[in-house]
């Protein structure tokens, strides 16, 4: 599904030539790669599943950027200009969220047992 999405939106940015380029092995190993950091950070903290979706701040990110994403999938649709800027927001907002979900960590829990004493 990945692979999917990553394809077709450098085929609407025009970059086919560089799809081309680039050999499909090269795009398995990111993506594997990328799956696989998901998986260790799921290993290392057991409370997070994803860490975009619960990071507060970075579910905002994820969201905005589905929301430009639809936006510009309509534009391209009607054959309205700019839709393109649209896409590119929208890779910018995808890193944001990303980089942001492993860049922050949650609050520690307090122990309120401890607190009490």
């Amino acid at each position: 599904m990945i692979f999917g999405g990553v394809g077709f939106m450098l085929n609407i940015l025009g970059l086919v030539d560089f799809l081309r380029e680039v050999k499909v092995l090269h795009f398995f190993i990111l993506i594997g790669g990328a799956i696989f950091l998901k998986m260790m950070y799921g290993v290392v903290n057991k409370e997070v599943k994803d860490p975009i979706t619960a990071h507060p701040l970075a579910r905002k990110f994820f969201y905005l950027g589905m929301a430009v994403l639809a936006t510009a999938l309509v534009m391209r649709t009607y054959h309205l200009p700019y839709y393109k800027v649209l896409l590119y927001l929208d890779i910018f907002l995808q890193f944001v969220a990303l980089g942001v979900s492993f860049s922050f960590t949650s609050e520690p829990k307090v122990n309120e047992d401890i607190l009490d004493s």
